[in-house]
């Protein structure tokens, strides 16, 4: 498909988004539709979700998965406008390229169910399904739009991954909070009356949360009293703890993706410094060591995610 902006020179300030998950199964199986529009310094957002075909299974097979009875929802409101620019950066690479003579069918999104189907309406262009060339990009951004819709509107609390060293008489905590509301990412170092906190980077905390979800979590070794015990730990939902080895393990032997993780987290936040109390904060890149595997949308299941869709 190819597009011809001379016969539309306006600015694109307006974003429509239609999703349907296609022929995943319920409880997970969806459609969405969010309409965004910006207006002066603000971002105007109708947002509406409703899951499909739950009359198929059972309501203890839907709580057992982590979602609620009533989960269909809608909203309207604003977001904060700094998510403009990465939305018109993405936008303009998309426009760009069926410019460029016309693009070929696109991939399906690593992340996205083969069958599902993604209308996007661009300002004045409407792009459907295998049109849209950046189409795993365009999914992780609505992961993000959406969680800081359900922040903004006070049904989420902000994105929070605890790791945690025990050693000797004492214990580290890292703590990783991801504001997408504001889209702002923080780790603190708590460290018996010392507290330390590193700024992130946006992509270095996507980095990082892409390696906290890579590892295999076992939802029947979950800890719920904090650990005491020597060894290291990560809790991704409040009162749920998994040692690494144990309730956390590396997904195969060719990968040590634990060791990353802890390597990540423990370089993102720098040298711990003692003695001075809570510390001002720090602007860094917290770059992971590595790459982990980029999740699809964690739905929350078993406990495992705070958020249903983010993943990084």
């Amino acid at each position: 498909m190819r597009i011809d902006r001379a016969e539309h020179t306006e600015p694109v300030t307006t974003l429509t988004a239609h999703y349907h998950t296609g022929s995943m199964p319920p409880p997970w199986a969806s459609t969405f539709t969010l309409e965004l529009a910006l207006k002066g310094q603000t971002l105007q957002v109708s947002y509406a979700v409703e899951y499909l075909f739950r009359d198929e299974i059972e309501e203890e097979e839907i709580l057992e998965e982590g979602f609620t009875l009533q989960d269909d929802w809608q909203w309207k409101g604003q977001v904060d406008a700094v998510w403009w620019p990465a939305i018109n950066e993405l936008i303009q690479q998309e426009l760009a390229l069926h410019e460029q003579g016309g693009a070929a069918p696109a991939l399906p999104a690593a992340d996205l169910p083969d069958d599902a189907a993604l209308e996007l309406q661009l300002g004045a262009f409407t792009l459907e399904n295998q049109a849209i060339q950046l189409k795993e990009a365009w999914s992780f951004l609505l992961q993000e739009l959406t969680q800081a819709i359900f922040e903004t509107a006070q049904k989420e609390a902000p994105l929070e991954v605890v790791y945690r060293v025990v050693a000797g008489q004492g214990y580290t905590d890292y703590v990783l909070n991801g504001f997408f509301s504001t889209r702002k990412a923080v780790l603190s170092v708590r460290q018996k009356k010392e507290q330390q906190e590193t700024v992130l980077e946006w992509q270095a905390f996507k980095d990082l949360m892409a390696l906290v979800f890579e590892p295999d979590y076992d939802p029947d070794l979950i800890l719920e009293a904090p650990p005491k015990k020597a060894g290291q730990y990560i809790s991704t939902a409040p009162g749920m703890w998994h040692a690494f080895g144990q309730g956390v393990r590396n997904p195969s032997t060719r990968r040590n993706v634990l060791k990353m993780l802890a390597d990540a987290i423990e370089g993102a936040a720098g040298p711990i410094e003692t003695g001075v109390g809570t510390s001002a904060n720090k602007t860094g890149t917290g770059r992971a060591s590595g790459k982990g595997r980029k999740g699809g949308g964690g739905q929350g299941r078993n406990g495992h995610s705070n958020s249903r869709r983010y993943r990084g």
